[in-house]
């Protein structure tokens, strides 16, 4: 079987916009073609099985959801009970680390799954776990649930097929213009080499903690190693302690007992400091300066903080 016209074939297909369903199976082929188990385990993951943890899920599956909605019932004055349809649960009550277990979520499923779940200018519902339940009920406190679910943007399930589908682009790119020709014995040691430096640097790459690669994001340099270490350029990192300092000053103004923005401040501020930052401990950081600021008077901390993300992306 023809691997290099098999490849070319899902690269056309992508650049035409085709559903990530109907290369699946091609892409299946091309992964056991070129006898790379990182690269098969990736396939496998996003396409056949899906994950199976938070821990082997890469980083950009995760997300916040927009928020936790329910139906309930509330005891009202003289014996009586008025009924809530769908309403807005504030979470963010429960404090930013119990907060944070509710609203951060990996994306488990198969990449054909979330594709099939996108509905243009629909938020996606997603199921609240036992224990998550019981932390509700607590914000809810006497009030019987009738049903609840978490609300996920439809843009963040499609980042994360943009994501799949641009990481096998420059996977399939690369591996076309510096190991593929017509002639390619994917046995020969030099060339699985080779295919090993592109998983690394491609796939890889600030995803889990392997490789020395680089991929351009944000018109910044990242380099993906040892505990995802990562150089951005200067301009990023200037505007990253711009952001932080206009975050610090317009918390100034948000009630003082709230320690979890000082303290993510601090985080940002740290990491900063460092020569070669990591990204994760960053979008983790911002993520919780936008969940923390959540419920209050609109003051700019969670534009700032999207701002901050979108520059790490």
């Amino acid at each position: 079987m023809d691997v290099k016209k098999l490849i070319e074939d899902v690269i056309t297909d992508l650049a035409n916009n085709c559903t990530l369903d109907s290369i699946s199976s091609k892409v299946q082929v091309i992964s056991r073609l070129l006898k790379n188990d990182k690269f098969r385990k990736w396939v496998d993951c996003e396409f056949v099985y899906g994950y199976k943890s938070d821990e082997d899920t890469p980083e950009y599956r995760a997300m916040y959801i927009a928020g936790v909605r329910a139906s309930y019932i509330a005891p009202a004055r003289f014996g009586g009970v008025v009924k809530y349809t769908n309403q807005q649960i504030p979470i963010e009550n429960l404090g930013a680390e119990r907060y944070k277990k509710i609203a951060k979520i990996y994306v488990w499923d198969t990449v054909s799954i979330i594709q099939n779940a996108i509905k243009p200018d629909e938020d996606i519902h997603l199921a609240v776990g036992p224990h998550e339940s019981a932390d509700i009920q607590e914000v809810l406190g006497h009030c019987q649930i009738m049903n609840m679910y978490k609300v996920v943007s439809s843009q963040q399930y499609q980042r994360i097929v943009d994501k799949t589908k641009a990481t096998l682009i420059d996977f399939f790119l690369e591996l076309n213009d510096t190991v593929l020709d017509n002639e390619i014995d994917f046995n020969v040691m030099t060339k699985k080499n080779d295919i090993e430096r592109i998983v690394n640097n491609t796939i890889y790459a600030g995803v889990v903690n392997t490789g020395e690669g680089s991929v351009v994001i944000s018109d910044s340099t990242v380099i993906g190693g040892k505990d995802n270490q990562v150089l951005v350029s200067s301009d990023v990192k200037q505007q990253l302690n711009a952001i932080v300092s206009q975050i610090e000053a317009l918390a100034q103004d948000v009630d003082d007992d709230r320690t979890d923005i000082a303290e993510a401040i601090i985080a940002v501020k740290e990491e900063l400091k460092e020569d070669s930052i990591r990204t994760t401990p960053l979008r983790l950081a911002f993520n919780a300066i936008k969940g923390a600021i959540l419920g209050l008077a609109d003051t700019g901390i969670e534009k700032l903080a999207e701002q901050a993300i979108k520059l790490l992306q």
